[in-house]
């Protein structure tokens, strides 16, 4: 098969999944929570008390019980704040990718994109292996937009974002290039078998029409192809794919 080397797959992005990643949290909150009831546990452990104490320089002899009990609550102030601590960093870790995502289009945003680029073009040096830009012009979305509403041309959109996700590998990334225009990186693939699969998503957003108050409505696109270059910056890959797709 003429992409039998595109087949071929390499680490991708790693995508998240808030709710379960929120659970997750939630359960390792309790967790810590029935350690600290059980008798031994770390909120009842006097060896910790002596720890503690010696770490603080406080005496044997001075270990009162006021001052355990002190100790007790400076223990458990500190926990509450290393919790606290976790929250915010996973917190700002799902802001920050739930930040990656395109805010109209089941995508990624053009920085994320952009970042992807660099990412493939270090592993592609790494492993000696060749990467590619596709890039998608929607050629047809002032006529689009003129005849049916700009909403009919948001979800021409969506429809190819869809699609070019859909038929594309975990390994490759698509992104919106802002626009009308999508970016595809075809990571690990031979010369023959990224053309070929640059044609194949072209002609499928060609021929597949989405629907809109229950008329088909076709997508005309054009495209164009380049290797990504070791040194090459996202910004420079990304014009010189756009301009492959103007030829």
């Amino acid at each position: 098969m003429a992409d039998s080397i595109y087949t071929r797959s390499v680490e991708g992005p790693l995508q998240m999944e808030p709710d379960r990643y929120r659970q997750q949290g939630h359960e390792q909150d309790s967790e810590h929570q029935e350690r600290e009831k059980r008798p031994g546990g770390r909120g009842h452990d006097a060896e910790g008390f002596d720890d503690r104490a010696a770490f603080l320089g406080i005496p044997e002899d001075q270990l009162t019980q006021p001052v355990r009990d002190a100790l007790a609550r400076l223990s458990g102030e500190m926990e509450r704040l290393r919790r606290d601590i976790r929250r915010l960093e996973e917190r700002e870790k799902l802001l920050r990718e739930e930040a990656d995502q395109d805010g109209r289009l089941p995508v990624l945003s053009y920085r994320a994109f952009a970042r992807e680029i660099s990412r493939v073009v270090r592993l592609s040096a790494q492993s000696q292996t060749a990467a590619w830009l596709v890039y998608f012009d929607i050629r047809n979305a002032d006529t689009i937009k003129g005849a049916h509403g700009h909403r009919a041309l948001e979800a021409a959109m969506i429809h190819a974002s869809l699609l070019l996700t859909a038929e594309v590998r975990t390994a490759d990334v698509v992104g919106n290039l802002g626009h009308n225009d999508f970016g595809v990186v075809l990571a690990v693939a031979d010369t023959q078998g990224a053309e070929q699969k640059a044609a194949d998503l072209a002609e499928k957003l060609n021929n597949r029409p989405f629907f809109w108050k229950s008329e088909a409505v076709a997508i005309e696109v054009s495209h164009g192809i380049h290797r990504l270059e070791e040194g090459q910056s996202p910004e420079a890959a990304i014009e010189e794919a756009d301009r492959a797709s103007r030829k």
